[in-house]
């Protein structure tokens, strides 16, 4: 398909993350008639033995502190009746961990809406010690070289296919396998059969896709007539699209709020949809924490006129509950709240450092597949639900490689971000420099735009501030997000 990378198969890993890419094409100048032109954009990355010693899962030596042995096996699996209850079930943690996160947020509104309520020194300054926290962080990164926020040797390239397809899916998981085979030859038979020195094939290669691609991968990895990629590949679909997904599907299912809510002060129904079905879950950002302060607020405000005292987080809660009992639409808004946090919440699994949080995400994806079940999500059940199965058998090198270095990525602030979203600002930042709208050449300045590096674009005028505040300029659309660049050694296609 291109040119491999190279890998040394004792102490190197090798993982890739892919996506769509698409631009619009526009026949004989007609805007009537556009069409879109696929490309999907790849990032292999090799991760250093230096990387795996610091994760914990190698020695100074090179050898593996961890099992690569599967945890248990299918039959096993499949012989116990409850499985599927463990496995995909809520547990008591999950609820303990939502019920903080309503807590918090009803923390939050009772003080900012009941502010003057309060004796003098009671009331606490949480969000404006976030905002001061993270403000300071990141100009304290501001000076920090790109290069050092990497996570490992990385290259990027663009082909011309659409990752729809399952001939384009199976040509990457093809080359994936290529990489293992061509480090295999590399160093040539080994002598020592107890004593396996191929870390790659050990441990595997990794994929990570969205939603409908990684469906395709794993069809491919389990059918029968496959049976070399088994073992050998593992597939992961992103967060950053689960979170997405679960948006929309919150917006199938709460028509009613969009509607009457939002279009309260959405004035055109254009602008309600753009939030209901959102391309990207950062345009609910700003729009959850405001919903969650209205809704709360408004209930602690009603509670004090009521009992002329400030409710409790507890007392808020039950109240709120007795209202819904009573009146539907209520418990509607309330219903719609709780999924709110959940989506809140796996958010917050990608802000804990240095890695992200999984527990706490695989927590919201257990709690997701409910509203995917009520809104026929079935490909996000079937991943989800074939995920969890493949953990639970996953060895405990891969596990800890997976939490390290594939549920996210470094971006250029040095916080954490969802993998797939990492390839989805490097998308965006191409774009930047060559539009929108297929025309002739496209390919060859895609090509160019990935051979720049930090020190073209500081040639250029974009000095790294720049870049990381999102003020150059650009050919594409903005929204109010930053813009995230990192920079990556090119190789190009063979």
């Amino acid at each position: 398909m291109r040119r491999q990378v190279d890998i040394d198969p004792t102490c190197n890993l090798h993982f890739l993350i892919g996506d769509n890419f698409g631009f619009k094409a526009i026949a004989n100048h007609d805007a009537s008639k556009i069409g879109t032109v696929q490309y999907t954009q790849l990032i292999d990355t090799v991760l250093s033995k230096e990387q795996l010693i610091s994760a914990g899962i190698l020695d100074d030596d090179g050898n593996l502190l961890l099992s690569t042995e599967a945890s248990t096996t299918w039959g096993q699996l499949h012989n116990d009746e409850g499985t599927a209850a463990r496995l995909t079930a809520t547990t008591s943690k999950d609820h303990e961990a939502l019920t903080e996160c309503v807590a918090e947020s009803m923390l939050t509104a009772i003080e900012d809406s009941l502010a003057g309520n309060f004796a003098p020194g009671r009331r606490r300054r949480v969000r404006s010690a976030r905002i001061s926290s993270r403000s300071t962080k990141v100009k304290a990164l501001r000076n920090t070289p790109l290069e050092d926020l990497n996570h490992g040797d990385l290259t990027a390239s663009i082909i011309k296919k659409d990752l729809a397809r399952t001939s384009t899916v199976k040509a990457i998981v093809d080359y994936v396998l290529a990489v293992q085979d061509k480090a295999l030859e590399r160093i040539g038979p080994q002598p020592d059969a107890e004593k396996p020195l191929m870390l790659q094939v050990q441990v595997g290669s990794m994929i990570i896709f969205h939603g409908q691609p990684s469906s395709h991968a794993q069809s491919l990895i389990v059918a029968q007539m496959h049976k070399k990629y088994r073992g050998r590949i593992h597939v992961f679909f992103g967060a950053f699209h689960t979170l997405m997904k679960m948006h929309n599907a919150m917006g199938k299912m709460f028509d009613y709020i969009f509607k009457v809510i939002y279009s309260s002060y959405r004035r055109t129904l254009n602008r309600v949809l753009w939030i209901q079905f959102p391309g990207d879950p950062r345009q609910l950002e700003q729009e959850f924490p405001e919903l969650l302060q209205a809704v709360y607020g408004s209930a602690a405000q009603y509670f004090y006129d009521k009992h002329k005292r400030v409710p409790s987080v507890s007392e808020l809660n039950e109240y709120m509950l007795e209202r819904g009992k009573k009146y539907p639409v209520v418990g509607l808004i309330i219903l719609y709240c709780r999924f709110a946090e959940i989506a809140k919440m796996m958010k917050m699994s990608e802000r804990k450092e240095p890695h992200g949080d999984t527990e706490l995400f695989f927590t919201t994806l257990r709690f997701a597949l409910t509203i995917f079940t009520m809104t026929h999500k079935t490909d996000y059940l079937n991943l989800i639900s074939n995920f969890f199965v493949e953990w639970e058998m996953t060895s405990p090198a891969l596990r800890a490689i997976y939490k390290s270095f594939i549920f996210t990525q470094t971006g250029p602030t040095g916080a954490p971000m969802f993998s797939d979203l990492f390839l989805e600002q490097h998308n965006r930042y191409t774009r930047g420099d060559v539009g929108k709208v297929y025309t002739k050449g496209l390919d060859a300045k895609l090509e160019q735009s990935l051979k720049k590096n930090m020190i073209d674009r500081q040639e250029d005028g974009h000095t790294v501030e720049q870049l990381r505040v999102g003020k150059q300029t650009t050919k594409a659309s903005r929204s109010k997000t930053h813009i995230v660049t990192c920079y990556y050694r090119v190789e190009p296609d063979s």
